[in-house]
């Protein structure tokens, strides 16, 4: 056999040697693109929502705001550390029982102060009177003195509450009708009796 390769003259490239039909291509090229690196993450399980999540979205469309913010804030949490679901409903959790506890604590401001400032001690004997310091100055508390006088202790609490300091007005209603020496309310005077 002959070489197919005959030398070269010095100084001359070597000859390139003819491909063959089932070799690779010089230089070796992999069709399927570089080899692969080293593993990556774990990939997370499907179908793993947070129960804190879902009870953070139930508790707060239940009403109870203060639960539903911690379990919101909770569940947040959790679902960023791991590999769970549920974020969107922790955050709805966090909204919805904010909002709550924000409506709570208005509602309860403006019941203090609308029965701090509605409380006149009139009980259902409508808003303070006007002053007056005898029976007969003042018609709302007139009444009251009658009732007093007819033996209604509430009316003698109201009387006194009512009335301004050092007047006959309070004084009747003080002592309970001109019945006890006024240490104690009219009403508790009536029911020890």
């Amino acid at each position: 056999m002959t070489d197919p390769y005959p030398p070269s003259p010095v100084g001359q490239p070597a000859p390139v040697p003819p491909p063959t039909p089932y070799a690779a291509p010089y230089p070796y090229l992999n069709p399927y693109g570089p080899p692969a690196g080293p593993p990556g993450p774990p990939v997370p399980p499907p179908g793993l929502t947070d129960g804190v999540s879902v009870a953070a979205l139930v508790t707060g469309l239940v009403g109870l705001g203060p639960v539903a913010l911690g379990l919101g804030i909770a569940g947040t949490v959790r679902t960023s550390r791991a590999y769970r679901r549920g974020k969107g409903m922790a955050i709805a959790g966090i909204i919805i029982g904010g909002l709550q506890v924000l409506a709570y604590t208005v509602a309860i401001t403006v019941g203090i102060t609308t029965a701090s400032l509605g409380d006149t001690g009139g009980g259902s004997n409508g808003p303070a009177p006007e002053s007056g310091s005898h029976y007969g100055d003042n018609s709302v508390l007139d009444r009251l003195w009658d009732k007093c006088a007819a033996g209604d202790m509430a009316s003698c609490d109201d009387l006194y509450f009512l009335s301004d300091d050092g007047t006959d007005y309070e004084n009747f209603g003080l002592t309970c009708g001109n019945r006890t020496d006024g240490n104690e309310y009219c009403v508790e005077t009536e029911s020890s009796t």
